[in-house]
């Protein structure tokens, strides 16, 4: 299993490393925020980020015919599955860790820090249900019709966020930003960290469960 994970690991980062560079410069040279919160624009990218190394892998295992080759080697499903989510979780860390980072640069007040550490962690936590929910689908449906239903939720996100959560959502919500600001130092969504992870875990087993039945097929 670790030596998928190690030559897997080649297409997350082939996608990964280039993508967070240029968010990293973007962000420190250019981005001057806008009518959008700053979290909003960093949790965007974040999913980014994990979902695009994630199809990129996907991409490079459709196009070579990977599934069929492992499926004539000595691997079991359940080492498949695990590869791939031992990945989707360190790839989460990883861009969790960048996230909150920049979060924290972009802070001008310290009474927000631990609003910006919240923001950051439960949204990792989102990504890792998301990449967990993709290869249930891709194991499911195959990779080509789960990426067109990947597609097709993230232009509406996309399109929700250009044009109506800087106009018209954040401002009608009418937020009280010290009742979020208190909440985040409570540290009592900590919980939801391990919660996630729990879930994580539970999802991993469908996953398994999904792909052996798929190969049963």
């Amino acid at each position: 299993m670790w030596k998928l994970i190690r030559v897997q690991s080649l297409n997350y980062l082939r996608y990964l490393i280039p993508l967070g560079i240029f968010l990293i410069f973007y962000f420190r040279e250019f981005y001057q925020g806008g009518k959008l919160p700053v979290f909003v624009f960093l949790c965007f990218w974040a999913f980014l980020l994990v979902s695009g190394s994630l199809t990129t892998s996907e991409s490079y295992e459709e196009k070579n015919n990977g599934y069929e080759i492992l499926g004539i080697l000595p691997v079991t499903n359940k080492e498949i599955v695990s590869s791939k989510f031992i990945l989707v979780l360190g790839t989460v860390m990883l861009v969790t860790g960048l996230n909150i980072f920049l979060l924290i640069l972009r802070t001008k007040s310290p009474e927000k820090l631990n609003m910006m550490i919240m923001i950051g962690l439960l949204w990792g936590v989102v990504c890792l249900l998301y990449g967990a929910q993709m290869y249930i689908g891709i194991f499911k449906f195959g990779y080509n019709r789960m990426t067109k239903y990947f597609w097709f939720f993230f232009l509406i996100i996309l399109v929700l966020l250009i044009f109506f959560l800087g106009d018209f959502i954040f401002p009608g919500l009418n937020i009280n930003k010290q009742a979020v600001i208190k909440f985040a130092d409570s540290r009592i969504w900590l919980f939801l960290v391990p919660a996630g992870g729990v879930l994580y875990c539970y999802l991993y087993k469908i996953a398994v469960r999904v792909k052996e039945t798929s190969e049963e097929v």
